[in-house]
């Protein structure tokens, strides 16, 4: 098992995932794109409804549209997890290869909906209307709640297929390992955010290489830590 109390384990991390994604992006793209389409069309469906934030006045909207995309979530999602965890595990992978984790699609839909009901806790219990605007207090508990359990799940959708678990059990054991391996977690963690952000202010371009890199990242973080 990876020692993750070394400071210095993040850069080795970071080089093999990178090195990883070599021969495997145009997999991981071709199910991501799929999932891109459905989603795009779904946004776009809740965007004219007008019910695209838990602020909206109709707050079951909100709701039905969290267990939509999950839906979504749960027919890609995993495939496109457990291709990097495959590949970090030095296994043959195919553009076939996600399909086999559709089966999967209810455990991955459930984590999925555990994960968004949870990062938006607060809006979902202080929802914001037109006659009584979201308080900074409310915004800022949102933001800690979903910076929190986005951390603490990042690896409950890999948990729920490669440990055959029920998305609780999942979920749970995700947490533990987060907390476990905190000091390499966290960096991960943050590296994943930091990518992602200057992806999108660069017009989302480096998307083309960054996306399969963040899948190889964390699927390799995943693998070292549970040998």
């Amino acid at each position: 098992t990876m020692d993750t109390t070394n400071t210095q384990a993040f850069t080795p991390l970071m080089k093999e995932a990178w090195q990883l994604t070599k021969g495997i992006k145009g997999k991981i793209w071709l199910s991501t794109f799929y999932m891109l389409i459905a989603m795009a069309i779904i946004f776009a469906l809740f965007y004219a409804m007008g019910t695209m934030t838990p602020g909206s006045p109709n707050l079951w909207m909100f709701i039905l549209m969290a267990i939509i995309t999950s839906l979504v979530y749960g027919v890609f999602l995993g495939g496109i997890m457990m291709l990097g965890v495959e590949r970090a595990r030095s296994l043959p992978v195919t553009y076939k290869t996600w399909t086999k984790y559709i089966k999967y699609f209810f455990y991955v839909t459930c984590v999925m909906f555990i994960t968004e009901i949870l990062s938006n806790l607060p809006d979902l219990l202080y929802p914001a209307t037109a006659q009584h605007p979201q308080s900074t207090s409310t915004a800022l508990l949102g933001i800690v709640f979903m910076f929190v359990f986005k951390f603490l799940l990042l690896l409950a959708v890999i948990i729920t297929i490669d440990q055959h678990v029920n998305p609780f059990t999942a979920c749970w054991r995700s947490a533990k390992l987060m907390l476990k391996n905190f000091k390499l977690a966290i960096k991960v963690f943050l590296f994943i955010i930091l990518v992602a952000l200057v992806s999108m202010i660069l017009i989302f371009i480096p998307f083309i290489w960054t996306m399969p890199f963040i899948v190889l990242l964390i699927s390799v973080f995943y693998v070292k830590i549970t040998q």
